[in-house]
Formats: C-alpha cells, sequence, structure tokens
C-alpha cells in the first residue's frame, strides 16, 4: 500500500502520460479511471494523486515541449497538498485558525 503522498502523484502522474501518448485526446476523466483502480492507497493519498493526473496533464497539454519528467516535477513542486505543518506551533496555529 502505498503511504506517501508524494510517490503516489509521481506515480500516478507517470502512468497518466503514458496513457496520453497513446491516447492523445482522452479526456482527463478517463485517465483517472484508468489508474485510481490499480492504486493501492488510502482516500487522502488517491485524491493526492488524483490531483496530481489532473494538474500533470493539464501542464503536459498546454506545454507539449515539457518532458514528462518536467512536467511531473513542475507539478509537485508547484502543489500545496505536500504542504504539512513542520512542528507544534504550526499545528496549534492551524487549530486556532480552525476554530474560528
Amino acid at each position: 500500500m502505498i503511504k506517501d503522498k508524494e510517490v503516489a502523484m509521481v506515480a500516478a502522474g507517470h502512468r497518466a502520460l503514458e496513457i496520453l501518448k497513446l491516447k492523445p485526446t482522452i479526456p482527463v476523466e478517463e485517465i483517472i479511471q484508468e489508474v485510481i483502480p490499480s492504486l493501492i492507497a488510502k482516500t487522502d493519498v488517491k485524491i493526492a494523486a488524483i490531483a496530481a493526473i489532473t494538474g500533470v496533464v493539464k501542464l503536459k497539454r498546454e506545454k507539449s515541449d515539457l518532458s514528462d519528467r518536467q512536467a511531473i516535477q513542475n507539478f509537485i513542486n508547484s502543489s500545496k497538498i505536500l504542504d504539512v505543518p513542520k512542528d507544534k506551533e504550526d499545528l496549534e496555529v492551524i487549530e486556532e485558525s480552525l476554530k474560528g
């Protein structure tokens, strides 16, 4: 089972780009339907993988000159999904902001 979101995002993005090469006009929804069922992971990790598929496919379609690696890396680097609190103080700030 994949536990790390970044690993799942890279794997899903890579598989999505493989499918995109074979079927250049395939809708992103169909790519998601092909990739996600084979991903053995918890729901939050699958959500991150879906975001990666969507983002990587969008990037590749907008900038076809990017290599697959660049498209995946650009998406991962710009993704807020992987942002996690660094320490206890950060967690306390988040908890306070959620209380309203």
